[in-house]
């Protein structure tokens, strides 16, 4: 049981992952879709399964963490102006409120056309409120 669900795991997203996964765990080729359709309604596979993507998936949060400590800070050196011109800014701005939950407004973005930062800040100063 343990085998399939491995293997399924690594299949997961492919078309026929249930039947190819049966197959790798050793199950014949000729019953392989009917044994994995079995396997898969059961309760305790559905749980090994689900227990092993969410261990997968908080593997990889911990694996870009590092990248996502270096992805804000280079978002902040463009807030800052380190190394960006005023379209970098505004775009890098927008980008953090969105992922903040806080969306702008089509008005907000033309002024970053302009390279005006003060109509901007107004757009957004409205949206917050």
């Amino acid at each position: 049981m343990r085998l399939f669900a491995d293997e399924y795991i690594k299949r997961h997203c492919k078309r026929g992952a249930g039947k190819d996964a049966a197959i790798a765990a050793g199950y014949k080729e000729r019953s392989a879709a009917v044994t994995a359709s079995k396997l898969l309604a059961r309760e305790d596979v559905q749980s090994y399964i689900n227990s092993c993507e969410e261990k997968i998936a908080e593997d990889l949060r911990k694996a870009f963490l590092f990248h996502a400590v270096d992805a804000a800070e280079a978002l902040g050196g463009i807030l800052t102006k380190k190394y960006a011109d005023d379209r970098d800014v505004i775009a890098a701005a927008k980008d953090i409120l969105d992922r903040a939950g806080f969306a702008t407004n089509k008005q907000a973005a033309t002024p970053a056309k302009q390279g005006d930062l003060s109509k901007l800040y107004e757009a957004l100063e409205s949206d917050n409120k």
